[in-house]
């Protein structure tokens, strides 16, 4: 466990960025949306051992919300999340903003995205393109769901690429890109189980295979080719276990097949999920939070060291 500060610390994302470790998560008094003493907390380390408090982002015009980490193409790091707008009542609107940094001490930022009312949720590059799904809950029960897949260059402006991705999922909303060559794999998050996602470039066309598990907080990564077992994707999030327990899981995930196989499950249970996930020097290390000790709490993990 590497913080516990706030009454609730949740949704991670993991990177390495200069040479160290970048953990970035959401504090906020409860797991819900729509609070108003929400921030981006980021941890740094040099070694995943000893954790240095780089300070907290917020946005004062709404709740911020998951943390989701990349580097551009002109080498600076990313923060992308998104706000609960205060200023849209009971309809539940979210503006997807960016913070950007280049030294990890001072940040630029909030600085909205140019998609309205979609809530970008991670952002994968691929030759200098980024992408992302950008979902939107259209009533305040989110009992409509509506998703696109858009694309940027530079994080700040993004077009749209394709739209209704809805059309062939179940009320989409989280989901993480990975690139094989030029294959991109989906993991789509949806209610009920996942949907796993395949195109090829120019990524207009996507076949969608629905799993039968549901998974939340999804994380996608690609292993090293030495690392094959069967595939070489291996995902990670939140798995339902029979009698309503909950745990924050790794688990293979095969496209061709539509399957999502469990390999190793963390300490975790109850409010948990949303890892982030980094394969570095012959082991795989992630971040993800956890209630199974009390608080929602952020956790740090080295699975496979060589």
């Amino acid at each position: 466990m590497i913080w516990d500060s706030a009454p609730h610390n949740a949704f991670t994302d993991l990177i390495r960025y200069r040479d160290q470790w970048v953990c970035a998560f959401r504090e906020a008094s409860k797991h819900d949306g729509g609070v108003r003493d929400s921030r981006i907390r980021i941890l740094t380390s040099d070694d995943g051992s000893a954790w240095t408090d780089a300070g907290a982002l917020s946005d004062p015009r709404g709740d911020v919300r998951d943390a989701k980490l990349s580097i551009t193409p002109q080498g600076q790091l990313m923060l992308l999340t998104a706000i609960q707008r205060f200023d849209t009542g009971e309809r539940r609107q979210h503006q997807s903003i960016g913070f950007f940094t280049g030294d990890l001490k001072t940040w630029n930022g909030p600085i909205d995205a140019s998609v309205q009312d979609r809530w970008l949720w991670g952002l994968s590059w691929h030759k200098d393109v980024g992408y992302s799904i950008g979902y939107q809950a259209d009533s305040p029960q989110g009992d409509d769901y509506n998703a696109n897949l858009y694309t940027t260059r530079d994080g700040r402006r993004f077009e749209l690429h394709v739209e209704g991705l809805e059309q062939h999922t179940n009320k989409p909303n989280e989901s993480a890109i990975v690139f094989e060559g030029d294959t991109a794999y989906c993991l789509l998050r949806a209610f009920g189980p996942a949907y796993l996602g395949t195109a090829s470039p120019p990524y207009n066309e996507w076949t969608w295979t629905r799993t039968a598990v549901p998974v939340g907080g999804p994380e996608l990564i690609r292993l090293p080719d030495h690392q094959q077992r069967g595939s070489r994707l291996l995902g990670g999030g939140r798995l339902y276990l029979p009698d309503n327990v909950r745990t924050t899981s790794l688990f293979h995930v095969d496209p061709q097949a539509g399957s999502i196989q469990e390999a190793l499950r963390l300490p975790s249970g109850g409010d948990t999920s949303y890892p982030g996930m980094v394969w570095h020097e012959g082991s795989l290390s992630m971040s993800y939070y956890s209630s199974h000790e009390g608080r929602a709490s952020i956790y740090f993990a080295v699975v496979g060291r060589e």
